[in-house]
């Protein structure tokens, strides 16, 4: 009887310890990132969450088969999402010693710059000597890279991107710092592109995903599969999302082609009336004719 007892007792044992693991494996994996960083990440108008990460990750998921759900919201509330264990991945941030002593860095996904941003009428003047405001968004390493460097220049911060870009586009702020695609894109989005230039590169860094201090395999896990992406698969998300050239950028290149096709028309089907108004500013320039 003590011998079936202790079969009995091994086999639940061993049920109740393997189901917690089969639990683990089979649940999806919850990536956070930023809900309002567009292109990066970003809550788009129908919900959903979108943009640059959001797209690699989901190459990743269907490359490892690994079945995922996205969690976006504010940025430091993801970053410590992934730190107490309520997330599993953040979809890319950049190293700092701090987070490293928090969390697990993998490979980087790819770099990315950071520049100092000027409106027209304030291009050329010295714009950190002090005297003038200089817009950055809370938690951006942008922030980071202005207090460490230039410590003397006054800081505005904004809650968000778009608060920092809709600031910008109603003439309340002329100087900014921010990650390059994120202002390219917000400047394009708003209609304020051709207002404002990047008049100093500020920084270049790696973005990498993160997992927690306590998943290692993860890491790996994430490096052979991102890894294994195409490289046409990954430069094909990166022109999607960081073409410096706006859909209003198109649109104005097919309206010149448009304007050019039509007037090549006009004169083919006016040519005659065309030839004697040429023959007129002729004799009209050339005297004697």
């Amino acid at each position: 009887m003590t011998k079936l007892y202790r079969k009995i007792f091994t086999t639940l044992a061993v049920i109740f310890i393997s189901l917690p693991v089969n639990l683990v494996a089979s649940s999806p994996l919850i990536i956070t990132h930023s809900s309002s960083m567009p292109p990066l990440a970003f809550t788009n108008d129908d919900g959903q969450p979108a943009g640059l990460l959001i797209d690699f990750w989901k190459e990743w998921a269907q490359n490892s088969g690994t079945e995922i759900v996205f969690k976006l919201q504010p940025w430091k509330e993801s970053v410590n999402a992934v730190i107490t264990g309520k997330a599993d991945i953040n979809a890319g941030m950049y190293y700092s010693f701090a987070r490293s002593e928090k969390m697990l860095y993998g490979d980087y996904i790819y770099h990315m710059q950071g520049g100092l941003f000027a409106s027209d009428d304030f291009v050329g003047m010295h714009s950190l000597d002090g005297r003038e405001n200089c817009g950055v968004i809370k938690g951006d390493y942008a922030k980071t890279f202005m207090t460490e460097q230039h410590p003397f220049t006054p800081l505005i911060l904004f809650n968000s991107a778009w608060d920092m870009f809709q600031a910008a586009a109603e003439g309340r702020l002329r100087l900014f710092a921010a990650d390059y695609p994120v202002a390219i894109y917000q400047m394009n989005k708003l209609g304020i592109a051709d207002r404002f230039k990047c008049i100093k590169i500020l920084y270049t860094r790696n973005l990498h995903p993160t997992v927690s201090k306590s998943n290692k395999d993860l890491v790996n896990k994430i490096n052979q599969n991102m890894a294994a992406i195409p490289s046409k698969k990954k430069e094909a998300i990166l022109s999607r999302w960081l073409d410096i050239d706006s859909e209003g950028n198109s649109l104005g290149r097919y309206a010149i082609g448009f304007a050019g096709l039509t007037l090549l028309i006009m004169l083919l089907l006016h040519r005659t009336q065309v030839k004697i108004v040429l023959e007129t500013i002729k004799k009209r320039l050339i005297p004697g004719n």
